[in-house]
């Protein structure tokens, strides 16, 4: 099935950029040239900013020499900023026109941007004033001016901002469209919702990969290759590894006592799956936390301080063995976790080399005989 010419713009930006790639090949300079002039500019910089180098060559000589402007200087905004986001076609108004001014401006100029829910006030030098909901023009007088329904407060980003910004701004504040202006306060563009809830699961996405001790991949999953994977994950995998060679190191330190008390060696694995359990705990909360500013940077000695202060209540574990032997003896076997260092075997008490008290432990045995021992 396919589309009309008129209508494959507006697929062929949801389209993956092996694809695009593909089928530009496909069309010819007379189809490109008028893919490319109907397309969002922001939708155009993503395109030029993902595809080859001989690719974007060709479609930069096919853009007619405005879009050919308005992209570079798109492009020459930092990536991952405000500006590479950007629309820069939007409605803006004067503060002395009337209402009834202002609706013939926005049905002149609607056509050619891509929301009109927000209208933006401006002065004769393109300074913003204000930004004003639709809603707001529809209820009001048509003979009431556009300053009469101003308040002159307004949110707005500038361009060299992480895009991350534009996510927390447009949450904070509920809005589904935010202005960029510069450093004079003259409107850029504007930024929209739909761009910035892209942003928001890419960015979900980068917390959740350095959660999981990875390199943040620059493309879905699909499209990595076994190699990218690979290089993305071995670095953090060696760096795990010589942190155990410490835990390691503590095992050897101890070994005369293991010798002297084999069972402790038992429940090692225990310990480390539990350790292991509880850091990544502590970490997919924190990193959250601090995805959402939840927690401040400047707050993470507090922060330390609530999991030191957890760690400490946890409650003991017990575990309880009996067993009956030959017919004239029985025991009891009672392991305590705790913060302790001192180990109780058939009555003989052993002091044990000092621990981290946080994970420090006491192994007892309490035999418990009803005739004479074997």
């Amino acid at each position: 099935m396919c589309c009309p010419l008129s209508q494959a713009w507006e697929v062929f930006s949801y389209l993956e950029p092996e694809i695009q790639d593909s089928l530009l090949t496909e069309l010819t300079d007379h189809e490109t040239r008028e893919l490319l002039a109907k397309l969002r500019p922001d939708d155009r910089t993503v395109l030029l900013e993902e595809l080859p180098r001989q690719t974007i060559l060709r479609l930069q000589n096919l853009l007619s020499s405005r879009d050919l402007i308005e992209a570079r200087k798109l492009l020459d905004y930092p990536e991952e900023s405000v500006g590479r986001l950007m629309i820069p076609d939007f409605v803006s108004v004067l503060p002395d026109w009337t209402i009834e001014q202002a609706f013939q401006h926005i049905r002149r100029k609607g056509r050619e941007t891509e929301t009109i829910g927000v209208i933006y006030v401006t002065d004769a030098q393109e300074k913003l004033l204000y930004a004003l909901e639709l809603e707001r023009f529809v209820l009001a007088s048509p003979s009431a001016t556009v300053e009469s329904i101003m308040d002159h407060s307004f949110v707005a980003l500038a361009p060299e901002e992480d895009r991350e910004e534009a996510v927390k701004k447009m949450q904070k504040y509920d809005l589904f469209a935010l202005p960029v202006v510069d450093a004079s306060g003259v409107i850029l563009g504007i930024v929209t919702a739909d761009d910035v809830f892209d942003v928001a699961v890419e960015e979900a996405t980068e917390d959740i990969q350095m959660g999981a001790a990875v390199e943040p991949l620059k493309m879905s999953y699909r499209e990595a290759s076994a190699w990218g994977l690979y290089q993305k994950r071995i670095p953090w995998l060696v760096g795990l590894v010589v942190i155990n060679f410490g835990a390691s190191g503590v095992i050897a330190f101890y070994e005369e006592m293991l010798a002297s008390a084999l069972a402790l060696a038992f429940f090692i694995p225990l310990l480390m799956a539990s350790g292991g359990n509880t850091g990544a705990q502590a970490a997919t909360l924190m990193v959250r936390a601090l995805a959402i500013e939840d927690v401040k940077g400047a707050q993470w000695i507090k922060a330390l301080g609530k999991e030191v202060q957890r760690s400490r209540r946890r409650k003991p574990v017990e575990f309880h063995h009996g067993h009956r032997g030959g017919g004239d003896w029985h025991h009891q076997q009672r392991l305590v976790y705790r913060p302790d260092r001192r180990v109780s075997h058939d009555g003989h008490c052993t002091r044990l080399k000092p621990h981290w008290r946080i994970v420090s432990c006491r192994l007892e045995f309490c035999p418990c005989r009803s005739g004479r021992r074997q």
